[in-house]
């Protein structure tokens, strides 16, 4: 059975605070309305009434603070009106503990979220909880769901259609890089992308495209003009790491180019799942016919 307590219940008794993570919601009990979803650990659940209540949270300095402003005066009413903001604990006890004994962590990561949203859906019925309406952007959080954009709610079919990258084996040679550790620090997929790579000479003088993977998703997808040595390592082997050059559209003929036109149609920001756990890897490998 799920936890809902109130701040001042919590406040009251210590042992809220639970070894683990929780995910939870907010919920408003003048209408009993869910307003946030968010994770924490300890007393962070509290937090949000306590920040308000010292007048912390509330900032004008830029429009990211209009959804956190929003949070802000929900909180602000429900206080006015005499309560306290209800916890709802989605799921908690989020520790190593639930892989005991377990040798398929991805199940046990599918059979939490699955248990979630069944005991959630069933808690919404007994408990009366209302989907979020007062507010115009719904809930409160500033962000969406994290990894909503590799990971997040969409349908069998759109998933089938639209996500995963549809890739042939007269697309050619394809040279796949990982580049989630150095995206977001360089701020561009071809910087990040252009190297460094241990690459093999007979895919390096082939390869007709190489696509570049953050998060699963294909972000990049750059024509290779030539490769140069850019880094020897020698620790237990010696390791030569190559960078590439990428055509400028305007380089091409009309035919790499209408190929390459229809061939980004076609991937560009579709997923290939696998690319997220691969540092490197190659489709349509002529040596040995496999598509990673």
């Amino acid at each position: 059975m799920k936890k809902r307590v109130t701040k001042k219940q919590q406040v009251q008794n210590q042992d809220f605070v639970e070894e683990g993570y929780y995910v939870y919601a907010l919920i408003d009990p003048r209408n009993n309305e869910i307003f946030y979803i968010g994770k924490g650990q300890g007393l962070r659940a509290t937090q949000h009434e306590q920040e308000v209540a010292k007048n912390s949270i509330l900032q004008e300095k830029n429009d990211d603070t209009v959804v956190e402003r929003a949070k802000t005066e929900r909180i602000n009413a429900i206080r006015k009106a005499g309560k306290n903001v209800e916890i709802y604990l989605l799921r908690h006890g989020l520790n190593s503990s639930i892989f005991k004994g377990k040798t398929n962590k991805e199940e046990v990561v599918a059979y939490e979220l699955e248990a979630m949203m069944i005991d959630f859906i069933h808690h919404m019925q007994e408990k009366k909880f209302q989907l979020p309406q007062e507010n115009k952007n719904g809930l409160t959080n500033i962000q969406n769901g994290h990894g909503q954009r590799v990971r997040g709610g969409i349908s069998f079919e759109d998933f089938q259609n639209n996500r995963l990258a549809d890739i042939k084996a007269e697309d050619g040679i394809i040279i796949v890089v990982n580049i989630n550790d150095s995206y977001e620090r360089k701020g561009d997929a071809y910087e990040a992308a252009k190297q460094s790579w241990e690459i093999r000479q007979q895919i390096r003088e082939k390869a007709k495209y190489v696509l570049a993977i953050y998060q699963s998703e294909i972000v990049g997808i750059f024509i290779p003009k030539k490769w140069e040595e850019v880094e020897t390592i020698t620790k237990k082997r010696t390791r030569h790491l190559y960078g590439f050059e990428k055509y400028d559209i305007d380089e091409l003929s009309k035919k790499e180019r209408d190929d390459y036109e229809n061939f980004v149609k076609r991937v560009l920001h579709k997923h290939l799942p696998w690319g997220a756990r691969i540092n490197r890897s190659y489709i349509n490998d002529p040596r040995n016919n496999s598509n990673k």
